[in-house]
């Protein structure tokens, strides 16, 4: 009997593990806690030839730390270049048994990983790279990673090109660790931007001062900000040419902060200079509004106008700031319908009273903007927008409403404003007259009178 039951727990364990390993995805399985808590070394006599890699891999994830010491041990015998990812991820194991196992594998193992290995896993080294660990033998393993990459990088720099900006700012900075010469003209070429900012760091000084031409024309807004610290700090004879291209630039931050040092330093008049430097309207206007002038209200009136939405948002920002929105009601009325998000981001429908707001209802009708027109009297009021929605249900008798009025439910858990009582009797008439006109189930008219109840 003994024996019957052997074989039928080794039969049911070896569907057991083929069910899991049948069609293997790594992150899915290991998303399976109940699998990784039971899984063990004795499982590989269970298993067939061709999925004891998928589960020795899984066997090296095992909750258990005598589990992934014998995995490890057994993959030492095994190991092969798909295995090199998994035994690193040792290395920064919980356990400092299997940390020193797994160092000492990769350490004995290293001549016969293949640098594209190296290369694939990236991600994986430079997130071990990342962690505290000073111990002896990783330190050894660590620089013998960096001087086979080094090596290989240095052989043909071009090759780099397609691999992470991640990976090779990690090149760079070992290699400027060690003092590496002429690799400012490497560093300059890549395509990330925050690795070309690299060129910024003190032992690169004297190439950044004879390159400021090139560098002040890098599509880099990281790089041209930097070249404008640099300026301020320095204060050479030539930060008069760069402040001034600082003031033209496209970028609205490096514009801001030539803008500031220009208010706070200096008697320089920036807005002479762009009305004379600037042909462009839309590159005025968007120079002008961040640091406006009443003169120029004109101008951002007839940015109003514009179909340009970036004109539009800076006029309406630039007469914001100078506090003549309000003479232009009838133009943000019309940006409005257009242009509603912009309007309630900029918080430009401030100007408008509740009681204008509600003028616009047949406008926004006629434009089956309806709903927009709702979130806009709820900016103001959450009672008088319900209401409204109520009084549209009902003057319409249709449903096609009650799936904005169950939205506004649904999103209102925290509401601040008092109910005043003349709305509120409103609001409960028209609660009654839904319940009669049958159009909304039980639970929503339940809903508001709850609502109404505890405000």
């Amino acid at each position: 009997m003994r024996i019957i039951k052997y074989f039928k727990e080794r039969k049911a364990r070896r569907i057991y593990l083929k069910q899991y390993l049948e069609d293997f995805n790594l992150k899915n399985i290991l998303n399976n806690p109940e699998f990784r808590s039971n899984i063990s070394f004795k499982d590989l006599a269970f298993t067939d030839h061709k999925d004891s890699k998928k589960l020795v891999y899984l066997g090296l994830s095992s909750y258990s730390g005598y589990e992934r010491e014998k995995y490890l041990n057994y993959v030492g015998q095994i190991f092969s270049q798909e295995d090199f990812p998994f035994v690193l991820l040792r290395t920064f194991d919980w356990v400092k048994k299997i940390r020193f196992l797994a160092i000492k594998l990769l350490i004995s193992k290293f001549d016969t990983i293949k640098i594209e290995t190296l290369k694939l896993n990236s991600k994986l080294i430079i997130n071990a790279f990342n962690r505290n660990n000073d111990d002896e033998n990783w330190i050894r393993l660590k620089i013998k990673i960096l001087n086979t990459l080094i090596d290989d990088f240095l052989r043909d720099k071009n090759n780099y090109k397609n691999e992470s900006p991640v990976y090779r700012r990690l090149i760079y900075l070992e290699l400027i660790d060690r003092n590496y010469a002429n690799l400012e003209w490497v560093i300059r070429k890549d395509t990330d931007c925050y690795n070309r900012s690299l060129i910024f760091l003190p032992i690169f000084k004297e190439y950044v001062k004879s390159n400021i031409p090139s560098l002040i024309k890098d599509n880099c807004v990281k790089i041209r900000i930097n070249v404008f610290d640099l300026f301020l700090r320095e204060s050479s004879p030539e930060f008069q040419f760069y402040f001034e291209a600082a003031l033209l630039d496209d970028n609205s931050s490096i514009r801001s902060k030539a803008n500031y040092y220009a208010k706070k330093y200096t008697n320089f008049d920036t807005r002479s200079f762009y009305i004379e430097r600037i042909s462009s309207f839309s590159k005025l206007i968007n120079c002008l509004s961040e640091f406006p002038d009443e003169r120029d209200e004109y101008l951002f009136e007839q940015g109003l106008d514009s179909t340009n939405k970036k004109i539009v948002k800076s006029s309406l920002l630039a007469l914001k700031k100078i506090g003549t929105l309000q003479k232009f009601k009838v133009k943000i009325i019309k940006i409005l319908l257009n242009n509603f998000n912009l309007i309630l981001r900029l918080e430009i429908h401030k100007i408008f009273t509740l009681e204008e707001l509600l003028m616009l209802r047949e406008k926004f009708e006629k434009e089956n903007k309806i709903q927009l027109f709702f979130e806009l009297i709820k900016s103001k009021s959450y009672w008088v927008m319900l209401d409204l929605i109520l009084e549209l249900i009902i003057f319409s008798q249709s449903e096609k409403f009650i799936p904005i009025l169950l939205d506004q439910i649904r999103h209102s858990s925290r509401i601040f404003e008092k109910l005043d009582p003349i709305l509120k009797n409103n609001i409960l008439e028209k609660i009654e007259q839904l319940k009669s006109l049958e159009l909304s189930n039980q639970n929503i008219t339940t809903s508001l009178l709850f609502m109404i109840k505890y405000t």
